[in-house]
């Protein structure tokens, strides 16, 4: 459970970067690039790609 906060946390971070970058709000649509970091996470935490989609998309909702 840690683990896969850990990682939305990591992918709350990264998207809020990119965000900021391109000058996007939090309302655009936004496709992350899985970067070898989030694959690690994601790697570490035993989670599946598709779960973690499925979760933030209904976050998203």
């Amino acid at each position: 459970m840690a683990d896969q906060r850990k990682f939305g946390a990591a992918c709350d971070a990264e998207a809020a970067r990119v965000r900021a970058e391109e000058g996007l709000s939090e309302d655009e649509f936004l496709e992350l690039e899985l970067t070898p970091e989030l694959l690690a996470l994601l790697e570490e935490s035993g989670g599946s790609l598709i779960e973690i989609v499925e979760e933030i998309d209904l976050k998203n909702g």
